[in-house]
């Protein structure tokens, strides 16, 4: 896990963080990027919704980038590892995101 929040922010020069999983002995196994992104969105980002339901927004609070967590290796079971990739404004209109708390 991670050490402080400091360690858990995006910088500002992150657009797309992947996770990957290695395979040992048929089990998979994630790397850091996979246990980063599992931090941000449990204890760092602030999740936002979409008017059409469907997906995974996040907001970063320090700097209100929107965040896309997806695990788009859909011939993986889950998905496969996950991806969180900031959507430019073009994006977040299209896929309807909606900050709950500001109605923005």
């Amino acid at each position: 896990m991670m050490g402080g929040q400091s360690e858990a922010m995006i910088r500002a020069d992150e657009t797309l963080i992947e996770g990957q999983w290695a395979s040992s002995r048929g089990c998979a196994l994630r790397d850091a990027n996979c246990d980063r992104i599992l931090a941000l969105v449990q204890s760092y980002l602030r999740r936002l919704e979409s008017r059409g339901g469907k997906g995974h927004f996040f907001k970063d609070p320090s700097d209100g980038r929107i965040w896309e967590l997806s695990h788009p290796q859909h011939h993986l079971p889950g998905g496969g590892p996950p991806r969180l990739r900031q959507l430019s404004s073009i994006e977040v209109e299209q896929f309807g995101v909606v900050d709950v708390e500001t109605r923005q």
